[in-house]
């Protein structure tokens, strides 16, 4: 289904090449290129939509060294942290994820959460899209006694990685959490 939407995409956009030079002609160039940058646009979206998990987490980790390193060039402080962590907070994701292997009710709500965290680090391409868990439905899960339980799967860990994405995660809706 992608990859014939894609290749439609493509040609369409190799045409508005051709497009714009004629419509420069005509005083029409602005529109026509208005509507290939969201040919762009949409075509990007559907090729990262097509894309496998892995590859996904492939691609943040490149940009996560793109972005440390230009900032280093730069002579910025480039705080990066919040891209750091999310790319950290995937895999933890991940590998928790393929330890859970009980059924029981926190083990279930757990799943559920990583899951729908997962599902939001994969919507968008750009780390200033994404949107994430919603703090307190985290928070109320690792507050569980039950939480305890499963001291091995590293809980702990993984509850402080998300917290310091959620603390570096500009968009953040909860502004006072720090």
């Amino acid at each position: 289904m992608f990859d014939s939407k894609i290749k439609q995409l493509e040609l369409l956009t190799a045409q508005y090449e051709k497009l714009l030079a004629l419509s420069a002609a005509h005083g029409a160039a602005e529109s026509v290129n208005q509507e290939k940058f969201l040919l762009k646009r949409v075509l990007d979206e559907l090729t990262w939509d097509s894309l496998e998990d892995t590859v996904k987490q492939e691609k943040r980790k490149a940009a996560v060294v793109l972005l440390d390193k230009w900032s280093y060039e730069e002579g910025s402080a480039g705080n990066i942290a919040y891209e750091k962590s999310v790319v950290e907070l995937y895999e933890r994701i991940e590998a928790l994820l393929s330890e859970l292997t009980e059924d029981t009710t926190f083990s279930i709500r757990l799943k559920a959460l990583l899951l729908i965290e997962k599902s939001f680090i994969n919507e968008q391409k750009e780390f200033s899209k994404m949107r994430h868990m919603d703090y307190y439905i985290w928070s109320e899960l690792f507050a569980d006694n039950q939480a305890k339980i499963y001291y091995p799967l590293e809980l702990a860990e993984l509850n402080a990685t998300f917290r310091e994405m959620y603390r570096n995660w500009p968009k953040r809706p909860y502004k006072d959490i720090a």
